[in-house]
C-alpha cells in the first residue's frame, strides 16, 4: 500500500473514531431526559460542521437533506460540507414533524442513514425519541436538536 493510501485509511479510521465518540456522547445526552412535544414555540436546529441551520418546527414541516441539483426539492443542501465525498445522496433523508413528533426517513440513500449509530431501513419513518440526536448521512455527521 502506498503512503497516500495509508494516509487515506488513517484519516478514515480517525473520522470513524470521532464519529463513534459523538454517537456515544449523543446517546448519553439523549438518555438524560425525554424531549418535550414539538409546539409552535419550538425551533429545530440542524448543525453540520459547526454551521447552524434553524427551521420553524410545526406540524407538517418537511426538510429534505441531500445534494441540491437545481430546483429538485432538497431543502438543506449539504454540498458545501463535502457531501459527495462523504457519500451523501442527492435525496438522502427527510426530517418531518407529525402530531408533535420528529421523524427521520432514509430516502433509499446509497450509503445509508444512521440515527445514534443505528442504520435506518429505507423509506420507513423513524421517530426521534430525544431532543438531541446524531445522524450520519453516509459519513457526514449531522446533529439535530429542538427546544422551546
Amino acid at each position: 500500500m502506498s503512503t497516500q493510501d495509508n494516509e487515506k485509511v488513517n484519516s478514515a479510521m480517525e473520522t470513524l473514531s470521532i464519529s463513534q465518540d459523538l454517537v456515544a456522547r449523543a446517546l448519553e445526552l439523549g438518555r438524560a431526559k425525554k424531549p418535550p412535544r414539538i409546539s409552535e414555540s419550538t425551533r429545530l436546529m440542524v448543525v453540520i460542521q459547526g454551521a447552524i441551520h434553524r427551521f420553524p418546527a410545526e406540524d407538517g414541516q418537511v426538510i429534505v437533506l441531500g445534494r441540491k441539483n437545481g430546483d429538485d426539492g432538497v431543502d438543506l443542501d449539504l454540498t458545501p460540507y463535502d457531501a459527495k465525498h462523504n457519500g451523501v445522496s442527492r435525496h438522502h433523508a427527510r426530517l418531518h414533524i407529525e402530531n408533535g413528533d420528529l421523524y427521520i426517513t432514509d430516502l433509499e440513500s446509497r450509503n445509508g442513514t444512521f440515527l445514534d449509530g443505528e442504520q435506518l431501513p429505507p423509506n420507513q419513518p423513524i421517530k426521534i425519541e430525544r431532543s438531541y440526536a446524531l445522524l450520519m448521512l453516509g459519513s457526514l455527521t449531522v446533529q439535530i436538536s429542538y427546544h422551546h
